[in-house]
């Protein structure tokens, strides 16, 4: 039942199924040097019938066109192929890693992607492109699966631990906060101690309301392994929140 089209992170955990969901997919834009071959000389810039041609039409299930506005109204209005390529991999990471991360938190049955990769050179429903190169939807996808994680609801903004192992899980969490340009934020989250249960998910805590100059906050959660030698780190998760 799809969707097929990009929506945002906050629709993802909003509309979690908790039933295996049998097809979910969006546009995953190839990286530049994919786009370059793809569309040929004549054909970079600005979007034409050609981008229709492989698959990035403006209507119908792929909804190119809500996925420019969404580019548009969360990063910037690109003015060649090489900014629309650059900007394209931050949407397809972050929404990628949302459809994802969103049924573990929901504690879902599962989620089939649609679809592993296109038989034509395509902009879309695909974990890597025509000549086998990977782009933001394949990492999204890759880190929205991680067995062990902290997982932020983005829909209110409240942390969850979750274990999709058939072993419990000790160990601890460290998240950092920060803006743009680096600066910490003190994380006000008071946990770091980690004990789940076999196929658990765990609330641990809400994110604060942090304020920045530019509406944009980074964060980093490291999840390490108390029964490993020298705490291995088992779960990286990185994501930034455009207020």
């Amino acid at each position: 039942h799809g969707p097929y089209g990009v929506r945002n992170p906050e629709w993802y955990f909003k509309n979690a199924p908790v039933t295996l969901h049998s097809e979910r997919g969006q546009p995953n834009i190839p990286e530049l040097d994919s786009m370059r071959r793809l569309l040929g000389a004549d054909h970079h810039w600005p979007i034409d019938g050609v981008w229709g041609l492989h698959d990035f039409t403006a209507n119908g299930a792929q909804r190119g066109r809500d996925f420019i506005s969404y580019l548009h109204a969360s990063y910037a209005h690109p003015t060649d192929l090489a900014a629309f390529t650059r900007l394209a991999q931050f949407v397809a990471y972050e929404n990628h890693k949302a459809m994802f991360e969103s049924v573990h938190v929901k504690g879902g049955n599962g989620l089939l992607m649609w679809m592993s990769q296109s038989a034509w050179p395509s902009m879309v429903w695909q974990t890597y492109d025509y000549w086998h190169d990977v782009n933001g939807g394949y990492f999204g996808s890759k880190a929205g699966n991680q067995p062990i994680n902290v997982i932020l609801d983005q829909s209110t903004m409240k942390l969850w631990a979750v274990n999709a192992t058939p072993r419990r899980f000790c160990g601890r969490v460290l998240i950092s906060v920060n803006d743009t340009e680096g600066n910490p934020y003190p994380s006000q989250i008071p946990w770091e101690k980690l004990d789940l249960a076999s196929d658990a998910r765990v609330e641990v805590g809400t994110l604060p309301d942090y304020k920045t100059k530019d509406g944009i906050v980074i964060l980093c959660v490291r999840v390490w392994d108390d029964n490993q030698a020298g705490r291995s780190i088992v779960a990286e998760n990185n994501m930034w929140i455009n207020q």
